[in-house]
């Protein structure tokens, strides 16, 4: 049996089977056709479900615990001039909390000593460049530095 042999002999039955199917379908004719009749349902009525409405609970709002340091940079010609890489020319208040510190740094392009006039009689002399001093600030006041600038300005420094 060759190869054109074994193609005729597929083709055939397939033609077969398809004779069958359809002489199948032919003889068993279903006049029985049923119309599907359609039935309607009632809806049910909507009900709005009742929700417990929640009790809305207080926020509490924390309370920042750790202390923070503020950098307030000083020199011979500005004063004060900025806190913690802000610039300060034009508002010289500063408001933290209690358990603060703030460490003024010597900044003076000159290295010349700058002085710092505030929480002590005498004032804190800071000889060299990037010399500091820090206050810790323990209870709520308000508290005014100074020093001997070109500017004369007053940091101004209000502990809640």
């Amino acid at each position: 049996m060759n190869k054109l042999d074994v193609e005729v002999l597929i083709f055939t039955i397939i033609i077969a089977v398809a004779v069958g199917a359809f002489f199948c379908l032919a003889v068993l004719k279903i006049d029985n056709h049923v119309n599907p009749v359609v039935v309607p349902t009632p809806i049910p009525p909507v009900t709005t479900p009742v929700v417990a409405t929640p009790t809305p609970t207080p926020v509490v709002q924390e309370v920042n615990t750790t202390p923070t340091l503020y950098k307030v940079w000083v020199d011979t010609d500005w004063g004060f001039y900025m806190v913690r890489g802000k610039n300060v020319t034009d508002n010289l208040n500063l408001t933290i909390n209690v358990g603060d510190t703030i460490r003024f740094i010597n900044y003076d392009s000159y290295d010349w000593p700058v002085l710092v006039y505030g929480m002590e009689e005498n004032p804190a002399k800071l000889r060299y460049n990037f010399e500091s001093v820090s206050y810790t600030f323990n209870q709520s006041d308000e508290y005014a530095f100074k020093t001997e600038s070109k500017r004369n300005r007053v940091l101004r420094v209000t502990v809640k």
